[in-house]
């Protein structure tokens, strides 16, 4: 059986997320174990939550970039200052490569296909090739 400061620390982890902690209270009220599939809903919106505040910080901090340099003579950056410019750049594409590539999974997902067993299987027709 799981202690009460056990749930009240899920609940403190996860109040931003209502489902979460719908759950959470649902399993002190009926004083009973957390489930293998309720832990699976937790982690999943905790990395949901995770993956978007780091875009939005990464898409705040871009623009702030953005705004300072507007204010700045480009004449005065060091060549390190627009390599390091260049390197945000690619950040900030690769990120937007790894949320077309999230989107991708939940289309396939919500379509009934493996997004990465049908990447394997696309891998291994192009090698036979």
């Amino acid at each position: 059986m799981q202690s009460p400061s056990r749930i009240l620390r899920l609940t403190d982890i996860f109040t931003k997320q209502s489902h979460i902690s719908r759950i959470t209270i649902n399993i002190c009220m009926t004083n009973r174990p957390i489930l293998p599939s309720e832990l699976d809903n937790v982690r999943s919106a905790y990395r949901r939550d995770t993956v978007k505040q780091r875009q939005h910080e990464l898409q705040s901090n871009a623009e702030d970039v953005k705004t300072s340099l507007k204010h700045i003579n480009c004449n005065q950056l060091s060549d390190w200052d627009l390599e390091t410019l260049r390197m945000v750049d690619e950040i900030l594409m690769d990120e937007k490569v790894l949320k077309l590539r999230r989107e991708i999974k939940s289309l396939m997902k919500s379509a009934g296909k493996d997004y990465e067993i049908e990447k394997e299987l696309w891998q291994r027709r192009k090698k036979r090739k």
